[in-house]
């Protein structure tokens, strides 16, 4: 069992180059934020609180565009 997980950040603000994803209410957020890409963090699972969304499939394929980006291995 993993007993750490990789997030991205969700700041009020976002650096507008860094690469992210857009949640929304329709996604299950409270408001309108951007997760960010370019600090991931890995943390002890106990460091988390409840987990306020589950993204969708769609979603989760625009994370992994972004985390390939973040890490200079996408393929453009």
């Amino acid at each position: 069992m993993l007993h750490s997980v990789t997030v991205a950040p969700t700041p009020l603000q976002s650096v507008v180059s860094a690469p992210k994803i857009v949640l929304t209410e329709a996604d299950g957020v409270p408001n309108t934020r951007a997760a960010t890409f370019d600090k991931l963090q890995t943390v002890p699972k106990g460091n988390l609180g409840d987990r306020i969304t589950r993204l969708t499939t769609r979603k989760m394929r625009e994370a992994g565009t972004a985390v390939s980006f973040a890490l200079g291995s996408d393929d453009e």
